[in-house]
């Protein structure tokens, strides 16, 4: 058992309540979600997404419906360049910044993209509260809360399943532990949590089973250039959070989770995270999710009942 992180779940799937009505749509590289029951002063929550994942994915798109439901406001699920087939392929000022460990130009060209989301909705980046990473998505989202526009001031940073906490002693050896802990989530239940989503999910669980290898062969550099990224000696997330907590996260509260069974995100790493930003003065709360995989964020029934957890938490 952790001692510094608060132990949540296992979550019962099946006593989960679907989402009241949102409505979806597209706007470029985002995808928007607006909860029936937001108004002009509602929360606003940006999505970062996931290696491989981008806006115009089923789970994605639903993943970001929960979201706005759960903070009854609006959610903006924003793409990482060069990943959707949709979308242009990555640019080569962005390659280099990631060969060098650099998330900012990602960082600056995912809030101009929330800007002007935003700004179509009548919303601004004062309106901005919450960011929220799953795994790649947690370095993005707190690349973001460093490069923040100065009008945002969040009030909560969620970073899930965040990989690449700790370092080996070369980008070589880090690069290859990520490689081996991503096969082994592979066979880690993935099959089943994603045929296991509910009914009011059900888009989740017929997505076209070669698309990963399309992305592969579309936008190789989507997918090679961020693990590169995160692995590089440059790339720091303990320093960008640091950062960050004088700036957007000043009045925020950082949580982070991790999976009791995942590889991809040792418990210990997500410790050690706790750990270092407690000392450097952030507010920080941990969890360690029972009875769950990497793979568990697939499963929309799952998602909502660990946001409602988490949250929970939070507002103790």
């Amino acid at each position: 058992m952790s001692e510094l992180l608060t132990q949540v779940g296992p979550i019962d799937m099946d006593v989960i309540q679907p989402p009241q009505q949102v409505d979806g749509e597209m706007k470029g590289p985002v995808y928007l979600a607006d909860s029936t029951l937001s108004d002009g002063g509602s929360p606003v929550a940006v999505l970062f997404s996931q290696w491989s994942d981008y806006s115009e994915r089923a789970k994605q798109q639903v993943r970001t419906e929960v979201l706005a439901d759960h903070i009854k406001g609006l959610a903006v699920a924003v793409d990482n360049p060069g990943v959707s087939p949709e979308a242009d392929p990555m640019s080569s000022g962005i390659k280099q910044a990631l060969r060098e460990g650099d998330l900012s130009k990602v960082s600056m060209l995912q809030w101009d993209a929330v800007g002007e989301t935003l700004d179509q909705k009548g919303r601004d980046f004062g309106d901005v509260e919450r960011l929220v990473g799953y795994s790649l998505g947690s370095h993005l989202a707190a690349s973001a809360a460093k490069h923040a526009p100065g009008e945002v001031s969040l009030s909560q940073l969620d970073l899930f399943e965040t990989p690449v906490i700790s370092k080996k002693t070369s980008q070589a050896k880090t690069m290859a532990t990520l490689a081996m802990r991503f096969l082994a989530h592979g066979g880690d239940k993935l099959t089943e949590t994603i045929a296991a989503n509910p009914d009011w999910a059900a888009r989740c669980r017929d997505e076209d089973s070669l698309l990963l290898p399309k992305i592969i062969l579309q936008r190789p550099a989507g997918l090679w250039q961020y693990p590169r990224a995160i692995t590089h000696p440059d790339n720091d997330i303990i320093s960008d959070l640091m950062s960050a907590g004088h700036r957007s996260l000043r009045e925020a509260v950082v949580t982070v989770s991790a999976t009791d069974a995942d590889k991809i995100s040792p418990i210990n790493d997500n410790e050690w995270l706790v750990q270092r930003l407690g000392s450097a003065g952030l507010s920080v709360m941990g969890f360690e999710i029972m009875d769950a995989v990497h793979a568990s964020q697939d499963n929309m029934a799952w998602w909502k009942g660990i946001l409602e957890e988490i949250d929970a938490h939070v507002k103790i």
